[in-house]
């Protein structure tokens, strides 16, 4: 009489004996654990926040440094500062102005503010002015470049917080290598197990300690 067959649940091979070696294997894949991907893709991220943003602030400095070196002087008349055209009125020194001026022969109007100025602003006044010849609506009323620091300050800042990013992601890998190599091996029993966004490429089980003393519950990525 034959009997039926029956499959037993097999049991994972244990890994070998502290110290472990770390392979080629072992090496990858404590840099994409989830613990440690987070934070070097979040300096990553940050990093090229700052670097695209830095050239973008870099562009715009040199433009305006080339148009303060390079753009034809102007005088131009402020029309009016905050919607306000009355002659000789008084506007404050981050006002909103319109401005028209003359170049090769044709009457320019511009829009903008004169980065810098504290002093009230008459209506009716002159300014000296650079505009870019091909484009006149391009102009600034710098007369020498601004400090480049101070134009990538903030992209500067962004740098020392991806550093940061990187150096958790190094510390949290360093921790895991340590526990690879001379952690004990224990068989645990999987209690559930799910999909998670932070390692959407692996599942998220949360484990027991099999046997008698450790009931604890402990979350793994597999």
């Amino acid at each position: 009489m034959s009997q039926p067959n029956s499959t037993a649940p097999s049991v994972p091979q244990a890994p070998a004996e502290a110290p472990r070696p770390q392979s080629a294997l072992v090496r990858r894949r404590l840099w994409i654990e989830p613990g440690v991907r987070f934070w070097w893709l979040a300096g990553l991220v940050l990093l090229g926040v700052s670097v695209g943003f830095g050239v973008q602030e870099g562009q715009v400095w040199q433009h305006e440094t080339n148009l303060i070196r390079h753009g034809t002087p102007v005088s131009a008349e402020i029309v009016s500062g905050d919607g306000i055209s009355r002659k000789d009125a008084k506007v404050a020194g981050g006002a909103e102005l319109k401005l028209s001026f003359t170049l090769n022969g044709k009457t320019q109007t511009l829009r903008g503010t004169i980065p810098g100025r504290t002093e009230v602003i008459v209506i009716g006044q002159s300014i000296d002015i650079r505009v870019d010849p091909t484009q006149p609506e391009t102009w600034t009323s710098r007369t020498a470049p601004a400090n480049l620091v101070g134009a990538l300050f903030g992209p500067l800042i962004v740098l020392p917080i991806a550093l940061i990013g990187f150096i958790i992601a190094w510390w949290r890998r360093m921790q895991l290598a340590r526990l690879w190599k001379q952690g004990p091996a224990r068989l645990g029993i999987v209690i559930d197990a799910r999909q998670t966004a932070l390692a959407p490429m692996s599942r998220l089980a949360r484990v027991t300690p099999h046997g008698v003393g450790d009931k604890g519950l402990y979350r793994v990525y597999v």
